[in-house]
């Protein structure tokens, strides 16, 4: 079964920030990345216990050929995704981010 996806605000900034920094550095780079979550998000509403816990609340899964990982909730028939992140971040920064 097929989940529906809620993006809190937080994680939709997160994402916009990733494609800018991506943008920023070389045109072209940012919407390649915004494919990659795509087909994560894609597994994940088939598979939502496939990413280990990452907390008590929320679990993670790498975005493939990228540093960055979506940390989600299943909830029922829905994933609520936290944020996505960059792995090289420092673990009380990723905390925070996902805390906001």
């Amino acid at each position: 079964m097929k989940r529906e996806i809620l993006f809190l605000r937080r994680a939709d900034d997160h994402v916009q920030r990733a494609y800018e920094f991506f943008e920023n550095n070389q045109p072209g780079t940012g919407d390649l990345f915004l494919e990659r979550p795509e087909l994560t998000l894609d597994l994940l509403t088939l598979h939502p216990l496939i990413g280990p816990p990452y907390n008590s609340f929320v679990r993670r899964l790498l975005i493939a050929k990228t540093t960055f990982a979506i940390f989600y909730a299943p909830q029922g028939n829905r994933l609520i995704i936290h944020g996505v992140l960059d792995l090289r971040s420092h673990p009380r920064t990723i905390e925070t981010d996902l805390n906001r």
